[in-house]
């Protein structure tokens, strides 16, 4: 192969490959997301972690947060209930369905878990809409400090069941 020719292949790939880079990636911002009529969504919570190899635990506050990302329609939540780390159902954290307006929010504090109930609980939550809409975004947000030590991190929601399109 000629030094000309290997120096055109150069090229070619050096203008190829970040295209084949950008195709290979998740949708970019600006794309609008797949639209549902609703969903069940599991959302891992951690209540703690450990910090030492002797099993000891640092316990973190841990916040449910449900954002309505849809810009002109309402979400129902049908059902919002916490799992300890077993599966056991600890508590159903909606007295009632209730509706999320568009882009508001609403938490749920995963209070009183003690340490016997294990390290990750986790969220189930079950959402509708009248229509197919822009799905909401929902997220665990763990954060501890004890004196000068400090921890957060969140954790991402998971379709289970897809309820409709």
């Amino acid at each position: 192969m000629t030094v000309q020719a290997r120096h055109l292949l150069t090229m070619l790939f050096g203008l190829l490959a970040p295209l084949a880079l950008a195709l290979a990636l998740p949708a970019l911002a600006g794309e609008l997301p797949d639209q549902s009529r609703g969903q069940t969504v599991y959302v891992p919570a951690y209540t703690q972690v450990y910090y030492s190899a002797r099993g000891e635990t640092f316990p973190l506050v841990t916040t449910l947060m449900i954002h309505n990302t849809d810009p002109t329609s309402e979400i129902r939540l049908e059902a919002v209930t916490l799992y300890d780390t077993a599966g056991k159902l600890l508590r159903q954290e909606l007295a009632a369905p209730t509706g999320l307006a568009p882009f508001a929010t609403r938490d749920f504090l995963a209070a009183g878990l003690a340490k016997a109930q294990g390290l990750g609980a986790c969220f189930v939550v079950k959402w509708s809409a009248a229509a197919p809409v822009n799905p909401p975004l929902l997220e665990c947000l763990m954060i501890g400090t004890a004196g000068q030590q400090g921890i957060s991190f969140r954790s991402q929601g998971r379709v289970i069941v897809e309820d409709g399109r």
